[in-house]
């Protein structure tokens, strides 16, 4: 009876932690997209980038743009470690 009662509980509290998870994976998969479409145009045009002494204009926007990708990725990790942290 016990087992039964904490079920809508259970059902709640996972549908909730599975929405949360879904719509930051989405998030990061964009900006992951982001990232490597930025790494492709730098590779691309790498002969551009040289000519007008872009490299250290470069450099800053692309390492922000990662720490930011690894910072929500971490935040992913620890809600989905919330939920599976029991099982």
């Amino acid at each position: 009876m016990y087992a039964f009662g904490s079920l809508p509980i259970v059902s709640i509290t996972i549908q909730y932690f599975g929405r949360k998870i879904h719509e930051r994976f989405e998030r990061i998969q964009a900006m992951f997209s982001e990232i490597s479409a930025r790494a492709q145009e730098n590779f691309s045009g790498a002969r551009v980038i040289r000519a007008y002494v872009q490299e250290e204009a470069e450099i800053p926007q692309f390492e922000e743009a990662n720490l930011e990708y690894i910072g929500r990725s971490l935040k992913l990790v620890r809600l989905m470690g919330m939920l599976l942290a029991d099982t």
